[in-house]
């Protein structure tokens, strides 16, 4: 989990793989993974979506940017009414 932690970081992820690995495989969510596979070194790639489904990666990526854009709102809704 630590070297997952310390490699798999969202300004070091290659568009480009990104890319090319949900063209490969035809599955966006597929391509995000074997993305961040490749950042991680060899002993933690294995650990990346381990037990894991899509939709379980899906309501976490959902939840995580709901909260995020949440915050993003609440800040320009008390903008507007200070």
């Amino acid at each position: 989990a630590q070297s997952i932690r310390e490699h798999a970081r969202a300004d070091r992820l290659r568009r480009d793989v990104l890319v090319d690995e949900t063209r490969r495989t035809g599955h966006s969510t597929l391509g995000l993974i074997r993305a961040l596979q490749q950042m991680l070194p060899e002993h933690a790639r294995e650990w990346v979506y381990y037990g894991a489904t899509v939709q379980d990666l899906t309501d976490s990526w959902t939840a995580l940017t709901a909260k995020r854009v949440g915050a993003i709102v609440r800040r320009d809704l008390l903008a507007i009414e200070a």
